[in-house]
């Protein structure tokens, strides 16, 4: 709100008045309410001021006060409902926005044609090279892909091995990757090594 609206919100005041079926009020008590609006609420818009009288009619903003017991359009009848829509509009602003299955179900159906990318292109690396590429390979999305695909052919009975493949992938790494330990990635090398020379022999 600034000055140079002082104007449209008179105009506010008034149809507030109809809402609420009270007296319209005179010029001095405009004034008043005016200045008030603009120096302490002037990051609102002036329909924000009909809106918030709408949400306390209707019971949906609750006020610290009872704005049953303060004179309608005075100072601090507005204080106390622009008070209440102002915190009203933060929490809205800072709530999670709501749950969309549909947003769940492309991030899902987006997860699995990466996934889908990492396998295929593994066995194609594989088919063309005989060879696993090293760095910059996701090899959890393509275990991923084939464990959800069911067609994974690898086993908690080929743990021994499975371990045995990441442990050289680790060190061959090192070099590059200068981690202390083996972590998940290196193991779904394991699995899938394993798993696509399985399915060239």
């Amino acid at each position: 709100m600034k000055d140079s609206v002082a104007s449209d919100l008179a105009d506010q005041l008034d149809k507030v008045s109809a809402y609420i079926d009270a007296p319209v009020l005179n010029q001095v008590q405009k004034v008043s309410v005016i200045d008030f609006l603009i120096s302490e609420f002037g990051n609102l818009g002036i329909d924000d001021l009909g809106k918030a009288v709408k949400m306390v009619l209707a019971e949906r903003l609750t006020t610290a006060k009872d704005v049953s017991y303060i004179t309608k359009q005075s100072v601090g009848w507005w204080g106390t409902i622009l008070s209440a829509y102002q915190k009203h509009q933060r929490e809205k602003r800072s709530a999670p926005p709501p749950y969309d299955p549909n947003q769940k179900q492309l991030a899902e159906r987006n997860q699995s044609l990466v996934d889908k990318e990492f396998y295929e292109g593994l066995l194609d690396w594989y088919g063309r090279t005989g060879r696993f590429p090293e760095l910059g390979w996701n090899y959890t999305a393509a275990r991923r892909y084939a464990k959800n695909k069911g067609i994974l052919n690898v086993t908690k009975g080929d743990k021994e091995e499975v371990m045995s493949l990441a442990k050289d992938y680790f060190q061959s790494c090192w070099s590059y990757e200068r981690k202390k330990k083996m972590n998940q990635s290196h193991i779904d090398y394991g699995v899938m090594r394993l798993h696509v020379e399985r399915l060239n022999k």
